[in-house]
C-alpha cells in the first residue's frame, strides 16, 4: 500500500491539468488490459477454426474466389 500512497501524496500536489492528463493515462491503462483479453479470445477463435478447417482438403481461398467468380 505504500506506493498507492505515495501516489496519491504526489496528485494531491498536481494542478487540474496534469492530473486530467494522469487520470487519461490511467483510463488507457485500462483499456489495454481489456484489449489483451480480448486479444487472447481472438487467438482461442483462431485455433477454433484452424481446428475446424483441418479436416477440409482443398484451398479455401481459391473456393471463395471461384463462388466469386460464378456471381460475376
Amino acid at each position: 500500500m505504500k506506493i498507492l500512497e505515495q501516489a496519491k501524496k504526489t496528485m494531491e500536489s498536481l494542478p487540474p491539468s496534469e492530473l486530467m492528463a494522469v487520470y487519461d493515462m490511467m483510463l488507457i491503462m485500462r483499456k489495454r488490459r481489456v484489449d489483451k483479453s480480448d486479444a487472447r479470445r481472438s487467438v482461442d477463435a483462431y485455433k477454433k477454426v484452424r481446428a475446424v478447417l483441418r479436416g477440409c482438403s482443398g484451398s479455401l481461398s481459391e473456393d471463395i474466389i471461384r463462388s466469386r467468380e460464378d456471381r460475376i
